[in-house]
C-alpha cells in the first residue's frame, strides 16, 4: 500500500515537472505577432532658418519601402528580423550589424536607387502653414525617406535622406506611428533649379569605414539565443528533479 502512495506521489511529481517544462517552452520560444498592424511615418516639415524656423511650403516629401519587418515576442519584448527587397539589393545590409554611418550612407544609396527607379510611390506635398505631414497605412518595414521636390524659395534648405523603420523598437516597446525629423541644413548659397540634385538634397555621403559595432534595429535570433539558454536550464533542472525523484523510489 505505501509503495502504491509513493508511486502515486512520484508519477505526480512527474507530471508536475513535464508541465513545467511545457509552461517554460511556451514562455521562452519567440512568437511571431498574430497580426501584423500597420503603422505611419509623420515628417516634420519645419525647419531653422538663420531669422528663425520656417515651413518648407511647396516641397514635396515622398517615401518608398526598402525592407519587409516581422515583429515577434519574445516573453513580452518585440523585437524585428528584416528582410530587404530585390530592388534594393545593392545596398548589402545587415541590418543587425549596422552602425550609424552605415544607415546614413545606405538611406543615400537608398534615394538614389529610389529616384532612379521611379520607385516612390508615396508623394505629399507640403501646403501653406502645414507643420508635418504623415503616411498612413503603412506595412511593417524599413522606408527611405526623402525630399523629392523643392519649391524655388526653399533652395537655401538642405534636406538629407533617412531610413525609417516600422514599428521602431525602443525600450521594450514597438512604436508603429513614428514621428522623424528630417536633418535640414541651411546653405548659404541656394541651389539653382537644374543644377545637382533637383530635390536639393544633402547626397554626399561617403562609404562608411568597417565597423562591428551593432545597429539600431534589435533583431529576433537576438533575444532567441537568451530564450533557448533559458529553456535549456529549465530542463535540465527538471531532468536532474526527476532523476532524484526515481532513485529515490
Amino acid at each position: 500500500m505505501a509503495a502504491n502512495t509513493s508511486d502515486k506521489g512520484l508519477w505526480r511529481s512527474a507530471a508536475w515537472l513535464a508541465f513545467a517544462m511545457a509552461l517554460a517552452v511556451a514562455v521562452f520560444a519567440p512568437r511571431a505577432a498574430d497580426a501584423q498592424p500597420n503603422g505611419s511615418i509623420t515628417v516634420s516639415t519645419q525647419a531653422e532658418a538663420p531669422n528663425g524656423s520656417i515651413t518648407l511650403t511647396g516641397d514635396t516629401f515622398a517615401i518608398a519601402k526598402v525592407a519587409s519587418a516581422e515583429v515577434a515576442w519574445d516573453y513580452g519584448t518585440p523585437s524585428v528580423s528584416y528582410s530587404t527587397d530585390s530592388a534594393f539589393s545593392e545596398l548589402g545590409i545587415s541590418w543587425s550589424n549596422a552602425t550609424a554611418e552605415d544607415l546614413r550612407y545606405a538611406a543615400h544609396t537608398a534615394n538614389r536607387i529610389a529616384a532612379l527607379g521611379e520607385l516612390y510611390r508615396a508623394e505629399q506635398t507640403v501646403g501653406k502653414g502645414q507643420a508635418a505631414i504623415t503616411f498612413s497605412g503603412l506595412d511593417p518595414g524599413v522606408y527611405v525617406m526623402a525630399r523629392t521636390r523643392t519649391a524655388d524659395s526653399n533652395r537655401s534648405v538642405k534636406c538629407a535622406p533617412s531610413l525609417v523603420s516600422v514599428p521602431e523598437v525602443e525600450n521594450g516597446s514597438a512604436t508603429y506611428d513614428v514621428s522623424v525629423t528630417p536633418k535640414f541644413e541651411w546653405a548659404a548659397t541656394p541651389d539653382q533649379p537644374g543644377s545637382g540634385d533637383e530635390a536639393g538634397n544633402d547626397d554626399t555621403a561617403k562609404p562608411p569605414a568597417s565597423s562591428h559595432s551593432r545597429g539600431f534595429m534589435p533583431q529576433t535570433g537576438d533575444y532567441l539565443v537568451m530564450g533557448t539558454i533559458a529553456l535549456a536550464l529549465a530542463a535540465g533542472i527538471a531532468f536532474i528533479a526527476l532523476g532524484r525523484l526515481i532513485r529515490r523510489k
